[in-house]
C-alpha cells in the first residue's frame, strides 16, 4: 500500500515538475473562476514537485529495499548457523556445551522457517536462547507456542518449525 501511494506522489511531483501550471490548477486553481497563476506560484508548484518526487524515491528506494532484506533474512541466518561462527549459546541460567551447540545448529539448519505477522511478546515466553556470534552480533530465540525468532530491527517475526529444537531449548531454559 505505501508503495502505491509514493508511486502516486511521484507521478504528482512529476506533473509539478514538467507542467506547474496543470498541477496548480489541480491543487488551488480549480477553486477560482478565470484564475492564472503567477510566476512565483508557478516556481513553488515546481519546487514542491522536486522536493515531492525526491523524498517519495528515497522512500520508495529504501521500503524496497528493507523488504528484500526481510526476505532474505532466513536464508542469510541459517547461512550464519555455523558452530564456528557463534561464540556463545545460552538461555538465562545455562550455557551450552560446544556439542550441544553443534547439536541446535544442526536443529536450525533442518528447521522449516515460516514468516510470521508482527505480535507482542508483552504477555510472555516459555524460555529463551541468546546467541552470540563471533562478529558480536546477536539474536534471540523465544519459545512460546512455538519457536519463534525476531530479528534485529525487524517488525516481523520467524517461525522454526522443530519440535525437537523446542523441547531441547525448554528442557535448559525455563522460566520458572
Amino acid at each position: 500500500m505505501l508503495i502505491i501511494f509514493l508511486l502516486i506522489v511521484i507521478i504528482f511531483g512529476i506533473i509539478n515538475i514538467f507542467s506547474p501550471q496543470a498541477g496548480w490548477y489541480l491543487t488551488i486553481g480549480w477553486k477560482f473562476k478565470d484564475a492564472e497563476p503567477s510566476d512565483a506560484a508557478l516556481f513553488v508548484q515546481r519546487l514542491s514537485g522536486i522536493i515531492g518526487s525526491i523524498i517519495a524515491i528515497i522512500v520508495l528506494i529504501s521500503t524496497i529495499s528493507s523488504s528484500i532484506h526481510e526476505s532474505n533474512w532466513p536464508a542469510k541466518f541459517k547461512e550464519r548457523m555455523q558452530p564456528a561462527l557463534i561464540a556463545e549459546m545460552h538461555t538465562r541460567d545455562y550455557s551450552y556445551s560446544n556439542d550441544e551447540i553443534a547439536r541446535i545448529v544442526e536443529l536450525i539448519k533442518q528447521s522449516n522457517i515460516t514468516r510470521n505477522g508482527p505480535q507482542d511478546y508483552s504477555f510472555g515466553y516459555n524460555a529463551s536462547l541468546e546467541i552470540k556470534f563471533i562478529d558480536g552480533s546477536s539474536e534471540t530465540i523465544y519459545v512460546m507456542s512455538g519457536l519463534e525468532i525476531q530479528p534485529w530491527g525487524v517488525d516481523v517475526k520467524y517461525r522454526f518449525e522443530n519440535s525437537e529444537l523446542s523441547r531441547l531449548i525448554i528442557a535448559k531454559g525455563s522460566i520458572e
